[in-house]
């Protein structure tokens, strides 16, 4: 590998089945994701799986997206399970999203700056429990609204939101995806295409503003985005795209480089026991100097 991006299959942690042999073959990484809070009933399954893979690149871990670990004790707890889990199977860290999905109409009821607090005060003793392992917590950007436009998850968008989370241990995970997506809908809220009252307090903001979170960047997701949420023509925004042409990609791509940051290829496929866009996504990447290595092995 080059001194550019590491590059990562995301697969499910529960199927091991997901795992492109020619993909760890060539001495790539992993990221073992879990999708929904009842799956971490199987923490078990996830470390046996683990255990058989043993990656010789980076591995990385995501926490599921639908779990309340800020109000849920017993889901708090296995999040620190989790992390517990990453530690033992020499993993570089843990990617969660602040999971607080709140429904477009009751969104006037929350004060997101308080709420932000919270979260910051929880992740302050989340950087305590980590300190000295190596290990990280990368908290992710997400978009402004919801794929279906139904629902925000929206206490970290903007940079300005990311202005306090400044710890040793946790950092970010830069989806480049999700950045995108908050620009296009802060774009179509400028136009008056998204009603003002189902969004969280728009910013406008340059492409590549969030270079001045760099040093706080731990981890990035690879992927475009097309569409917009807009729930008044009932349209979606859809997420694990090939970037094709778009500059925006390249440009974030590029701006990330250098670093040595892992990145998780987050492409939608077909059927992920025989990945396509996977190899697509490496290529992608490679043409443009970001890593090393692109075609799959014949």
């Amino acid at each position: 590998m080059t001194a550019g991006i590491h590059p990562l299959m995301p697969f499910w942690g529960l199927d091991v089945s997901q795992l492109d042999q020619r993909w760890l073959d060539c001495g790539h990484g992993v990221e073992a994701l879990l999708f929904r809070a009842d799956e971490l009933h199987e923490l078990a399954v996830l470390e046996r799986n683990l255990s058989t893979v043993a990656p010789t690149g980076p591995l990385t871990m995501h926490f599921p997206m639908d779990a309340n670990y800020l109000e849920d004790r017993w889901i708090r707890d296995r999040l620190y399970e989790f992390i517990d889990i990453a530690l033992r199977h020499g993993g570089r860290g843990v990617v969660v999203h602040t999971n607080y999905l709140i429904p477009v109409e009751r969104l006037y009821r929350h004060d997101l700056a308080a709420l932000r607090q919270r979260f910051l005060d929880l992740f302050s003793e989340v950087d305590e429990y980590l300190a000295g392992t190596g290990l990280w917590l990368g908290v992710e950007n997400m978009p402004l609204i919801g794929d279906l436009g139904d629902d925000v998850d929206a206490v970290f968008v903007y940079p300005s939101d990311f202005a306090a989370l400044r710890f040793n241990n946790v950092g970010i995970t830069f989806d480049l995806a999700h950045w995108v997506g908050a620009l296009e809908s802060s774009h179509q809220a400028a136009r008056h295409e998204l009603p003002a009252e189902i969004l969280p307090p728009v910013q406008h903001c340059d492409l590549l503003d969030v270079t001045a979170l760099r040093d706080r960047i731990k981890h990035l997701h690879f992927g475009a985005v097309s569409g917009v949420a807009l729930p008044i023509r009932r349209s979606r925004a859809q997420g694990g795209d090939l970037p094709g042409d778009d500059p925006r990609y390249a440009a974030l791509a590029q701006s990330m480089c250098g670093a040595g940051l892992t990145m998780s290829l987050e492409l939608t496929e077909a059927d992920y026991r025989r990945r396509v866009n996977l190899w697509r996504g490496l290529d992608w990447l490679s043409n443009r100097g970001f890593v090393a290595g692109g075609q799959a092995p014949a």
